[in-house]
């Protein structure tokens, strides 16, 4: 579950920070914790410096987890994050996980612990707003294990 929690803060900072021309000022994200919430909620703790002249705000995002191709998990970020501008932020992010099927966490949870990602893909929408420009950013069937080698190996 833990790198589950991992990604969800990840997909949206990083789908802003690769496609505003800043990338070099913004970050490393670094987890600082993670706690649920009942069934279906999740607060994650990130820490992330933004060196650049404009605040990064993520309007909003959402994932979605397949599994051979159907549906599996929704993430759905609660509420906006503004990452301020020349500073050193420490963020907290909520999300609500939604499932149709309550085993479906659990089977996502047992193959990312036994790293069997190869028939996990996400799919990711953004809004994001850096200075005065706002963007969508998405993709869909997204390989998770290509972002975990990417993006999480080293947490």
């Amino acid at each position: 579950m833990r790198r589950l929690l991992h990604i969800l803060p990840l997909i949206p900072l990083l789908a802003a920070v690769g496609c505003t021309g800043i990338t070099r000022k913004v970050g490393p994200v670094e987890i600082e914790q993670i706690e649920r919430l009942g069934s279906s909620g999740v607060e994650v703790q990130i820490f992330v410096p933004n060196r650049s002249g404009h605040n990064l705000k993520i309007e909003s995002a959402e994932l979605l987890f397949h599994y051979k191709g159907s549906p599996l998990v929704r993430a759905e970020l609660r509420g906006g994050v503004i990452i301020k501008r020349r500073t050193e932020n420490h963020l907290t992010t909520r999300w609500r996980l939604t499932a149709d099927d309550p085993s479906a966490l659990l089977l996502l949870e047992n193959r990312l612990r036994a790293q069997q990602t190869e028939e996990l893909t996400l799919d990711y929408r953004a809004r994001i707003k850096c200075g005065p420009a706002k963007k969508t950013f998405s993709a869909e069937k997204a390989l998770l294990s290509e972002i975990l080698c990417t993006f999480v190996a080293t947490n």
